[in-house]
């Protein structure tokens, strides 16, 4: 098996080589794009580094009432979908308190300033209020940071300091801004006029050479960003998103911006509302390029992958042959059970080892303290005659003097060897505490792939049972078909079960009760009284905005979740039950969890598990408050 091991191993390597070789020739950020002229697929690299700074702003210092919802959502969902999506050396993120005037300029002057170079690229993405302010000489446009304000305009960051001082700091070649936020007074370089945007080798050789600092926004002043766009974000952003998602190349910031205008703008006149987003070029000539994760056109990867199958020799065909007999579920138990076996024995060994070096420690030991209670004794042992002269006198004392030397250093070797076997002792046992925490791991690894494989079972089964039972010709199969679906299963996974019942059946065996209360291996809590579901949130300080953010995008058991409402939370208040007068099924350290109603445009309720009530606070608010997760089963 071993030897199997080792020969794929080898005929991998020798496949990656090429690969490995190619890879060290094109460091730094490149696209494959089409030569006009000979029609072949070439890479070229436009950046040396690519940096991303997200700023998103749901509630602002001085202004309280002027608190938004989703900015902070949009900005993580940009944030995910770069991650994901494509190549960025450091991504920076600013959010709510983090995204003060200060903290913005330090992170776009000061850290950018400093990192970027004249080969690089930078994407700064921003989710809040903006502002636009009449002057003798026309608009001006203003970012309104946490710490902002629409009184005083010293305290934003204007168009000016954008176009200026950030974008003139930053080395970057090309910078691109998105802002989801709507004012004019944009000061671009120049309006009007179709931009050429072609998805060739020259013109990326072109916007290579060029410098530039582009721009796209929302909307234009007065216009009020639309929500329940693509994926649950603002129209604006869900569009960015889903232009970034969909892609399957590089993307080109002015080609970018060219389509999600259109798209927002006709988003928005089907909803009988004004929204156009506005865009264009503080200065500069070139054009900001998205690097995809995999950056491969569809003909380069197609003669690869022909290269590839035009090499396959009659020892390729044996591996794929030695990969489906490694797939073989016995031979892997078997390998499984083994490599447990052999982490046992050693386990096993290193006890004993440590038995052996701690018994070892003690005879040595042993043998130090007689030694030097020997010495003491000898050092005490000899007294002077009444006959003795000066000269036989300092000779015993300085006999005494020298015995008195060696009992110091005896001790002193005495104690560093104490030391050295403690050190050596340590190791073993840290060395063991290691060995034991790998079988752990190894075994819980083992026994969630034996529960993901039980439940893929069922699932299948499931499914077969509910097309049997839902048609006409099925109905007097019900209890056989049932049947079916639970044989072979572990007792505990259809304890009290009852037939029919395919919701328990694939949630699987609960791992803790109390009471009127069913905890899954899924964390997900069952209340058999009100037919409710419960799942606790993060345990952490939670904003009532955080809170709904996280309770829309759980997935956990299917998905379906909502916020609780105030009389379901009541509902679990059982005074002096744990430690948080609910049940202790739903882990959390928090005493307050926040519900789903609101009050005004900026505070929501929370019910209070100390007192047993239900009051209202600022939304913006975290201290102790945690966020639960309902659902009907």
């Amino acid at each position: 098996m071993h030897k199997t091991k080792l020969y794929i191993l080898i005929i991998i390597t020798l496949l990656l080589i090429p690969v490995l070789t190619h890879a060290e020739k094109t460091r730094g950020f490149s696209v494959v794009a089409r030569d006009e002229k000979t029609g072949e697929m070439k890479r070229l690299k436009l950046y040396d580094r690519s940096y991303a700074v997200i700023i998103g702003i749901d509630w602002y210092k001085n202004m309280p009432l002027k608190s938004l919802e989703n900015a902070v959502s949009d900005a993580k969902g940009v944030e995910k979908t770069l991650k994901t999506n494509f190549e960025f050396d450091d991504i920076f993120t600013l959010y709510n308190e983090e995204a003060t005037k200060d903290g913005i300029l330090d992170t776009l002057m000061d850290k950018l300033g400093r990192k970027t170079t004249k080969e690089d690229a930078v994407f700064i993405f921003w989710s809040g209020h903006g502002y636009t302010e009449k002057t003798g000489y026309g608009e001006l446009g203003y970012l309104i940071p946490y710490d902002g304000s629409f009184d005083s305009m010293r305290k934003n960051i204007s168009m000016t300091i954008l176009r200026d001082d950030i974008s003139k700091t930053i080395k970057a070649k090309h910078v691109f801004y998105v802002i989801d936020a709507c004012y004019s007074g944009l000061l671009l370089a120049k309006k009007g006029g179709k931009r050429k945007t072609e998805r060739s080798l020259s013109y990326l050789k072109d916007i290579t050479k060029e410098d530039v600092r582009q721009i796209l926004t929302a909307g234009g002043k007065d216009q009020e960003v639309l929500d329940g766009g693509p994926f649950g974000y603002s129209v604006f952003t869900g569009r960015f998103i889903q232009a970034l998602k969909e892609a399957k190349d590089y993307i080109i910031a002015s080609e970018l911006s060219s389509n999600i205008k259109r798209k927002v703008y006709s988003d928005a006149r089907a909803r009988n509302h004004k929204q156009k987003p506005q865009s264009g070029e503080l200065f500069g000539l070139g054009d900001y390029v998205f690097i995809p994760a995999k950056s491969m056109e569809a003909e380069l990867k197609e003669a690869q992958l022909k290269e590839f199958n035009e090499g396959i020799t009659s020892k390729s065909k044996e591996l794929i042959r030695l990969e489906k007999m490694l797939a073989e579920e016995e031979v892997l138990k078997k390998e499984r059970l083994k490599y447990l076996k052999e982490m046992e024995e050693a386990n096993e060994v290193a006890k004993k080892r440590e038995a052996k070096e701690i018994e070892m420690q003690k005879q040595a030991l042993l043998k130090f303290d007689e030694k030097i209670k020997n010495m003491k004794q000898k050092l005490g042992a000899s007294a002077p005659d009444s006959d003795s002269n000066l000269d036989t006198l300092l000779a015993m004392v300085e006999q005494k003097e020298e015995q008195e030397r060696k009992i110091a250093a005896l001790k002193k070797q005495r104690e560093e060897e104490e030391r050295r076997r403690e050190a050596e002792l340590e190791k073993l046992r840290k060395q063991r505490k290691e060995e034991e925490r790998k079988k752990q791991a190894e075994i819980e690894r083992l026994k969630r792939e034996e529960y993901n494989k039980i439940i893929d079972k069922i699932k299948k089964r499931v499914d077969k049972y509910n097309r049997i039972v839902s048609s006409k010709y099925g109905k007097g199969m019900k209890t056989q078909a049932w049947k079916s679906v639970i044989k072979d299963l572990p007792k505990e996974w259809t304890e009290g079960v009852k037939e029919g019942d395919t919701y328990s059946i694939v949630l699987g065996p609960p791992i803790e009760r109390d009471g009127q209360y069913v905890k899954y291996s899924n964390g997900v809590v069952y209340d058999k009284n009100t037919g409710l579901e419960w799942y606790a949130g993060p345990d952490k300080d939670t904003t009532w905005y955080e809170a709904k953010s996280w309770v829309e995008n759980l997935t956990v058991a299917g998905g379906g979740w909502r916020m609780p409402g105030k009389s379901e939370l009541k509902a679990l208040y059982k005074k002096g039950k744990g430690e948080r007068n609910m049940t202790p099924l739903l882990e959390t350290t928090g005493w307050f969890v926040w519900a789903s109603e609101t009050k005004g445009s900026s505070s929501a309720w929370y019910y209070s598990f100390s007192y047993g009530l239900d009051f209202w606070l600022y939304r913006g608010n975290s201290r102790y408050e945690r966020g639960f997760a309902v659902r009907s089963r």
